[in-house]
């Protein structure tokens, strides 16, 4: 059939020669805004085009253009036989408060062969600003063997309108190629439905209107809006969150490929008159295409202050049973560093009734850009396309910040014809020399006005006070005000000034007022006029400390806070850059008070020095050429104890740190750097490593970190990583003999640079690895059945501990295995001891790997220790301590964290190589940072490598930068001083770390750990805690390695709620207590062993006496249960109690004796003084209470009540 034919036979739905049609009405309703981003779209569909009238509703004109309909599909075509057809259409945004700056048009057209060129022709789509001059889209024209098309409807480019734009017109024409020559009908389609959706799209970006007025010193512009994006009804931001009474700015993440859902603003249930917001989802689970995560979330802008808060609390109403997780996430994840400050799930929870749900708040980020509920909707027990639906409301913070918004808003008092109006200040609180202070304001009025608005500034140091005042024109419902005040210290002078904001009308009637802000103003010239005066009064004490060297008085102290203060204070120094570069112009300017404090303490140090009052202890030099060994549980060279502390670096500024007070720095090298795209650059970096620590004279220590993968991976070991094995910190596959090979490879690289370096002390195999393997792992597949062949002489044995039914070892597989696990207790048991073998054995090749060839350096790893990360749920401490290290290799710091590792192997110091004591600390509480050092050092740190030393920009979000230590000199002096009090008083301070417990013992069992969780832990932490009078320090021991002489000597054995034993171990604790000892749990217990069965052949006597509460008679000892013992019959004092007798339990006292002289440490763990009395001495050990606190340079009189300042340190010697 011709192209003619079909033409004829197209039922034809709407004909027209010439029409002028009704137009495009264009209202402030179609504009959408994000944000200061407006839009307009207008699209015309293929479902429009069902429509017969859907041309004359838009088009401005239409001339011999058909529409028509062909078995269901839309065509639009030229007439038959005219000489010419076009279709315009008219944007006209003359009425609206805001103009078109670009648009970008989609379209198509398409022409057939033609068959004599007479019957040529072309196709064009033009736009215009005036309705005259076009300029061309996009043109095709016919040939004659082919249809021509210019495509489906891709986005063309953009284009930029002219300025001052009201109008922009669309035309396309149909002509054909000759003036005599005519059109034939169905050749020239300007679009057509069928596959395509979208026929016509014209985008449009808006600008509003704006009016602009300014007088002396102040710029104000209003600029018409659709919408207040701030304002909901007479609500303000953040009330309308908090309330939850709107769905606006929230949205619905992940309605793709099957999923939908939403949020909407409903009739709270059972709180009437309430409103609350409706969650809802219908999960598609079949579609493999779908996201695997689901989210409602509502950004927040500004973001919201959560500085202070403890817990985030929401009331929830499910409608629908909620048997899977749902994540509360405050805050969104961004890059290294920015993380959620929650993220928990709010629990299972059953429909019909409100829930209040408290999610508790980590100081992971001082404020929050999104409130977000997410959930793996691919898990098992989400519904498959069924509703979920749960409401919530009444969000609130617990205690709530001072301030709601990270920046200064608020809700201005307002006043007709003023509906509601939001304040907010949009430039820093800090402004310098000529910088301006800029704010908005939103508003939401009931009618037009005209008005003035009024800044009253006001000095509160000299009392100067300014008004800065423009006329306004509000001339829509919603409006924003943007005001710039230049250089506002030249009206009202440098320092802290009040700014109160007031809209008035014409006749200055109140509309609209704020509270005050207040703005702080600096000038570069009173800034480095101080600098300058502080680093001449530091050459002026340099100098003093140069002349009392000379005479041989120690002044090493004073001089490390002289090279902080030289440090901050030189040009392009940290206060110079802060202020010029950072704009932190309050901070620059208290970094400069604080340097004033440093030397005014560092003159005054000096001068008791001069006269006798202090004489400095000595600390003995890192000696390059001597190794570092380690007995007896001390670190030594040349046989005298050593402490090596000093900072995790970025490489900058390693030559000052031996004049900071520092023996140690660490860096970090990456598998990645020693193969593929980066080769030779693990090799560069060593050597500068090795060549900076050799010129400050330091010890090095060396993180091999091998979760930098190499990029891209060789194809030779392909193998050695796979999804199904590892974690993010360790992303190995321990069984691949390809990730053998990896390792076995980069460590002889490195091994081959750093092998004759005596200065390199340590090497860490890897940084807070965990390890985890999916049921997918065909390396562990294969291995496990051949491990539980070498544990069980048959399948029957094996089914027997784990209750299960297996017909043979060969017939276990991981699926079936894994489901196994989550009943038997047996089974979870002997996987996790699988694994752990399997990676302590992969670590233990890497030890050897090093050793062999360096017997002289340390290895460790950095093993995170916290009250989740307790045996499997890392790596298993005490195999990867007793196979794969030379120390004990830790980034945790918790007291009993320390204690507990040491007691693993108490000949061994802790290398604590992520060392963290600023983690919610004020930098500048100089007190408490001295005190956590000294804590540590005292709980068997004897290596420190301090977290961090790089300094975080002051804007950043990322989490931890308040805990660079060289953002603030108060913090860097302090940190450097106590490094080097620490590292002179090695002797004593080891030995205090390495204090064995005197006759009490905690018990730890690993398969209590395994099965019952975090709250064995939790238990393990409260009956730790209540042992805080016993002054020998606290040991542990295992259930899993006991002997009866690991129980020599001890009379109380604090057991917590230990329910899992080993048969071994309890029949050694039963015999130890028939002979005297004293065995005390939190509460009643009744043992099982490690697979989760009863231990057997107890006497009945013990096993009652463990199960009910109090005190019981067991041979020659005693069970107590559910009680306290008599705790002062066994803890070693003395303790600290107050005027009403009562123990001070956050005092945490130790005691040594070593090489003749007596040590008793004391430490105030709190925010507030203490006094009392010391008591529970022994006088065979103390014979006088006369010493001195070598700490602080004082005289000590025990006999008398002892104050222990806010986070106070006492070290007190007796001879």
């Amino acid at each position: 059939m011709s192209y003619i034919a079909k033409a004829v036979v197209l039922a034809s739905v709407f004909i027209s020669s010439t029409v002028a049609s009704a137009g495009l009405s264009i209202d402030l309703s179609d504009i959408k805004q994000a944000g200061s981003q407006f839009t307009y779209t207008y699209s015309f569909n293929a479902s429009d085009m069902k429509d017969p009238d859907c041309l004359k509703q838009d088009a401005e004109f239409i001339e011999n253009v058909t529409l028509r309909n062909h078995r269901g599909v839309y065509y639009i075509d030229a007439d038959h036989d005219v000489a010419n057809a076009q279709i315009v259409y008219k944007f006209d945004f003359s009425d609206l408060p805001m103009r078109p700056t670009s648009v970008t048009w989609q379209d198509r057209l398409t022409v057939f062969p033609h068959k004599t060129d007479s019957e040529r022709s072309t196709m064009i789509s033009e736009w215009s600003v005036d309705g005259k001059s076009y300029t061309t889209i996009q043109e095709v024209t016919s040939v004659s063997d082919k249809a021509v098309d210019s495509g489906k409807n891709t986005k063309r480019n953009k284009i930029d309108l002219p300025s001052g734009t009201n109008v922009v017109y669309y035309r396309v024409r149909f002509e054909p190629n000759e003036k005599e020559g005519k059109l034939v009908g169905g050749r020239n389609q300007w679009n057509r439905s069928g596959t395509n959706t979208l026929l016509f799209r014209a985008s449009f970006e808006l600008k509003p209107l704006t009016t602009q007025s300014s007088s002396e010193g102040i710029n104000v512009k209003v600029m018409a809006m659709q919408d207040t994006p701030h304002i909901f009804q007479d609500m303000v931001y953040p009330a309308a969150f908090w309330t939850l009474d709107t769905s606006k700015g929230w949205r619905f993440l992940g309605a793709t490929h099957g999923h939908s859902g939403g949020v909407e603003s409903v009739d709270a249930p059972n709180r009437s008159g309430d409103k609350a917001l409706l969650c809802h989802v219908t999960v598609n689970k079949t579609n493999p295409k779908a996201p695997s995560w689901l989210t409602w979330e509502k950004p927040l802008d500004p973001q919201l202050n959560i500085q202070g808060a403890k817990e985030l609390i929401f009331d929830i109403y499910p409608l629908d049973p909620i048997d899977f997780d749902i994540y509360m996430q405050l805050g969104r994840e961004k890059g290294f560093g920015i993380i959620s400050a929650t993220w928990k799930s709010i629990g299972k929870l059953k429909p019909g009734r409100w829930q209040e749900i408290r999610i508790p708040i980590h100081p992971t980020r001082p404020s929050v850009d999104a409130f977000r509920l997410t959930f793996p909707c691919k898990a098992p027990n989400v519904p498959d396309r069924q509703p979920i639906r749960f409401v919530i409301d009444n969000i609130r913070l617990d205690p709530k910040p001072e301030s709601e918004t990270a920046v200064f808003t608020v809700a201005m008092r307002a006043a007709s014809p003023v509906k509601a109006a939001y304040f907010q200040h949009t430039s820093a609180n800090q402004v310098s020399d000529d910088e301006a202070i800029t704010f908005d304001l939103e508003i939401s009025s009931l009618k037009k006005f005209k008005g003035v608005l009024q800044v009253h500034g006001r000095n509160k140091q000299s009392n100067q006070t300014y008004t800065w005042q423009a006329p306004v024109s509000i001339d829509t419902q919603h409006a924003l005000v943007t005001t710039v005040i230049d250089h506002p210290s030249s009206k009202i002078g440098v320092g802290l000034a009040n700014y109160q904001i007031e809209l008035v009308s014409e006749d200055s009637v109140l509309m609209a007022s704020n509270l005050s802000l207040e703005v702080s103003g600096f000038t570069s010239e009173h800034m480095n006029q101080k600098r300058h005066q502080l680093l001449k009064w530091v050459g002026q004490i340099e100098r003093i400390a140069a002349q009392l060297k000379q005479k041989g008085i120690g002044v090493k102290e004073p001089s490390i806070s002289l090279a902080v203060a030289s440090w901050f204070l030189k040009d392009d120094g940290f206060v110079e850059s802060d202020y010029k570069n950072q704009k932190a112009y309050g901070i620059a300017m208290k970094q400069l008070d604080d340097i004033q404090s440093i030397l005014d303490r560092t003159q005054l140090a000096l001068n008791d020095r001069a006269t006798g009052k202090i004489t400095e202890m000595s600390s003995e030099d890192f000696k390059s050429d001597s190794p570092v060994k380690y007995e007896r549980g001390q670190q030594t060279q040349d046989g005298k104890p050593l402490l090596m502390i000093g900072p995790i670096s970025d490489g900058t500024n390693t030559h000052l740190l031996p004049e900071l007070g520092f023996n140690a720095v660490a860096r970090e090298t990456g598998i990645r750097d020693w193969f593929s795209k980066y080769k030779g650059h693990g090799e560069k970096f060593l050597n500068q490593f090795l060549k900076e620590g050799k010129d400050a004279g330091i010890s090095l220590h060396l993180l091999a970190s091998s979760h930098y993968l190499p990029e891209p991976m060789p194809k030779t070991y392909a193998k050695a990583k796979t999804p199904d094995e590892g974690s993010g910190m360790f992303p190995w596959d321990v069984l691949s003999p390809q990730a053998d090979r990896l390792f076995e490879n980069w460590y002889q690289q490195m091994t081959a640079v750093i092998k004759d370096e005596q200065h390199l002390v340590s090497i860490g195999l890897a940084n807070e690895p965990g390890y985890h393997v999916k049921q997918t792992s065909q390396s562990f597949t294969q291995a496990f059945p051949r491990w539980i062949a070498s544990e069980y002489v048959n399948i029957d044995v094996a089914n027997k501990q784990w209750d299960s039914q297996y017909d043979s070892i060969k017939s276990i597989d991981l699926k079936t295995f894994f489901e196994l696990r989550k009943q038997s207790k047996g089974a979870e048991w002997d996987w996790q001891r699988f694994v752990d073998q399997q990676v302590t054995s992969f670590f233990q090749k890497r030890k050897n790997d090093i050793t062999s060839q360096m017997p002289d350096k340390a290895v460790w790893t950095k093993l995170m220790g916290h009250e989740t990360h307790f045996g499997f749920a890392m790596l298993n401490e005490h195999t990867n301590v007793s196979q794969a290290q030379t120390v004990l290799g830790t980034d945790g710091g918790d007291p009993i964290w320390l204690d507990y590792l040491k007691s693993i192997n108490p000949n061994i110091p802790i290398y604590n190589t992520e060392w963290h004591f600023m983690g919610g600390v004020d930098p500048n509480d100089t007190q408490q940072i001295q005190m956590r050092m000294v804590d540590g050092v005292t709980h068997g740190i004897q290596t420190g490598l301090i977290w961090i030393w790089w300094r975080t920009p002051w804007n950043s979000m990322a989490n931890g930068g308040e805990q660079s230590i060289i953002r603030w000199p108060k913090t860097t002096d302090i940190v450097g001083r106590t490094s080097f009090k620490l590292r002179a008083l090695a002797e004593p301070m080891i030995a205090l770390g390495n204090a064995d417990g005197g006759k009490v013992r905690l018990l730890y069992s690993l398969s209590a750990n395994t099965h019952q969780g975090v709250n064995y832990i939790h238990n393990l932490q409260a009956t730790y805690d209540s042992l805080n009078r016993n002054a020998s320090g606290h040991r542990f021991v295992f259930t899993h390695s006991l002997t009866s002489d690991d129980l020599k000597g001890v009379s109380l054995l604090a057991a917590s709620n230990t329910q899992y034993i080993e048969p071994d171990a309890a029949r050694i604790l039963a015999k130890w207590v028939q002979d005297g000892g004293t065995l005390w749990f939190s509460s009643p217990v009744t043992w099982f062993d490690p697979w989760g069965h009863p231990v057997e052949n107890q006497d009945n006597t013990f096993e009652d006496a463990m199960i009910t509460q109090g005190v019981y008679r067991y041979g020659k000892g005693k069970v107590v249960v559910g009680v306290l013992p008599d705790l002062k019959s066994h803890c070693t004092g003395p303790w600290l109690v107050g005027s009403d007798g009562e123990l001070i339990k956050h005092v945490d006292i130790r005691r040594v004796s070593h090489h003749g002289a007596l040590w008793l440490l004391i430490i105030n763990r709190n925010d507030g003084e203490v006094s009392g009395q010391l008591t529970g001495f022994d006088n065979h050990w103390l014979a006088s209470k006369i010493g001195r606190d070598v700490w602080n340079d004082e005289d000590v009189n025990l006999s008398q009540d002892i104050l222990v300042s806010r986070f106070g340190v006492k070290l007190i010697k007796f001879n």
